[in-house]
């Protein structure tokens, strides 16, 4: 089971782990460290909805929860020299992160957008499903053609539906040069596009393609899902309020600034 011939499901990919976290030590070692603090949020959450309804708390501690998986994910791939798939799941982390952040600062405001918007993607979804019902019915959890139209029907008649633009979230939370880095994300690796393709292009016109990987490509993309992360977690430390933590996080944004500014020099 080689490389060559079971791709990055063969054993031997752990090799190239070894390879690649001893070659990028100070960014794995940072990011494995950021991840343990940020597990302790997790282990340590108890959110509850108050009598007012709002909800924000608890909906910004799951956008926590999908960041730090993202997070997780996105180490595991670039441990294995699948960048692209690294930097994807990296994208992922940032917008889970703007979100992230305009909830807890937004708090009730935001999470009824927040919801909004994802009844405008049903909305849309199932005037889609109508076209062709028998295929796509199981998808929008309805049991009949009649039931999706009445739930189309039903949706539809909501005039506060509306499609959130992550790029005002983003701006909203003061983070417009993530929101820059998280558009490159788009274009170079998590969209079908002209410019993700040239990760596959050879020095000599061959296809590209295996665990084999440059020290520099795994390090930035480890340092955009890093910061993303610290930010998430400043975001989620106004809720959970740990002491610990705050002074954790501290810790981190220097020893990341620190691990950056070594690696530039």
């Amino acid at each position: 089971m080689a490389i060559d011939t079971d791709g990055f499901l063969s054993p031997e990919i752990k090799d190239w782990i070894r390879v690649h976290r001893a070659d990028n030590n100070e960014w794995f070692e940072f990011s494995d460290a950021l991840s343990r603090s940020s597990q302790k949020i997790l282990t340590g959450m108890s959110i509850r909805i108050p009598d007012s309804g709002d909800d924000s708390e608890v909906l910004a501690m799951m956008l926590f929860t999908r960041a730090l998986s993202n997070f997780q994910g996105s180490v595991l791939m670039a441990e294995r020299g699948m960048i692209i798939e690294a930097r994807t799941l990296t994208r992922s982390c940032l917008e889970s992160m703007f979100c992230l952040v305009t909830m807890v600062n937004r708090k009730d405001l935001f999470a009824k957008e927040f919801k909004q918007d994802t009844l405008h993607s049903k909305n849309w979804r199932a005037k889609m499903a109508l076209k062709d019902p028998a295929d796509l019915l199981g998808f929008l959890n309805v049991d009949s053609e009649t039931s999706l139209a009445d739930y189309a029907f039903s949706l539809s008649q909501d005039p506060a539906l509306k499609k959130l633009e992550l790029g005002s979230i983003a701006a909203y939370a003061g983070l417009k040069q993530q929101y820059f880095v998280y558009r490159q994300l788009s274009a170079d690796s998590a969209h079908a596009s002209f410019e993700a393709l040239q990760w596959y292009e050879g020095e000599r016109g061959e296809i590209h393609w295996g665990p084999r990987c440059g020290m520099s490509e795994i390090a930035g993309t480890l340092s955009i899902a890093c910061n993303s992360l610290i930010n998430a977690c400043m975001a989620a430390d106004k809720i959970v309020k740990y002491e610990d933590l705050t002074n954790d996080i501290a810790r981190h944004r220097q020893i990341y600034i620190n691990v950056s500014e070594q690696k530039n020099s």
